[in-house]
């Protein structure tokens, strides 16, 4: 058995589409018969609502996503879409005060899961569960909305990025425009900003309402009939060049 490919999505700042994109990537490796875990990191628990169709279950603070840190073993729930998932609660914030040193070594624990990709949906904010992802990880995705606030955050990102490699060297990372505005001349100037800190991923992901439609009836946009064809297969390539390393 092949050691499963560990992917990050993250970004220091709330509102960019983290669980929009960790969703619709754990959902395309999953069609595409893979053997998926999506560990859920954020307590709001979103991207554990729209895989299991409905609010996950009141968990303690040792169960769901904080089993990474603590078990000898995990109890991921099954979902509709064919991925394993160890749900989001409102508990997880706790998990920000466990040791920082003993995390490294939970690398091996998670290289020996019977998966072939590991997902990680991390919260908006500067703590443990943003961090240890980024220590275990292949590569994370930088979803970013070009606004004012944009520049501060990467550059904040990048910068734990660095710190990151000195334990984890072989992470790499993809920044990714979210939520454009076409003929935005304004947020146009932000991605030329943004590409002065690091290359920008193309293409650019629209700020379209058919995304969030999608979410909301726990589907992945290329089955949500009110897409549109192009969006449809913008969205599935997309995810199938990120998960198999076409970026």
């Amino acid at each position: 058995m092949n050691a499963p490919r560990i992917l990050a999505v993250t970004n220091q700042k709330g509102g960019v589409g983290k669980t929009t994109l960790t969703f619709h990537l754990a959902v395309r490796a999953a069609e595409e018969g893979h053997r998926v875990l999506l560990v859920d990191f954020d307590a709001q628990g979103n991207a554990s609502t729209a895989l299991l169709g409905s609010l996950p279950p009141t968990l303690r603070s040792h169960e769901g996503a904080a089993e990474v840190f603590l078990a000898k073993e995990i109890h991921p729930l099954p979902t509709p879409a064919g991925v394993d998932l160890l749900p989001g609660h409102q508990h997880l914030d706790g998990v920000d005060a466990f040791p920082f040193e003993d995390t490294p070594e939970r690398l091996g624990f998670l290289l020996g899961l019977p998966y072939d990709f590991i997902l990680f949906d991390t919260p908006p904010s500067v703590g443990l569960r943003n961090l240890a992802p980024l220590l275990w990880a292949d590569r994370v995705f930088i979803p970013i909305e070009p606004n004012s606030f944009a520049a501060a955050g990467l550059a904040n990102t990048l910068d734990t990025i660095v710190d990151v490699r000195a334990t984890n060297p072989r992470l790499a990372f993809t920044i990714l425009i979210n939520r454009l505005i076409p003929n935005s001349s304004q947020q146009r100037a932000h991605i030329a900003s943004l590409s002065g800190l690091a290359p920008i991923y193309s293409p650019y992901l629209a700020n379209r309402v058919a995304v969030g439609g999608a979410l909301d009836q726990c589907l992945p946009v290329w089955k949500y009939k009110r897409a549109d064809p192009r969006l449809r297969h913008l969205w599935r390539a997309l995810c199938g060049d990120l998960l198999y390393g076409r970026n």
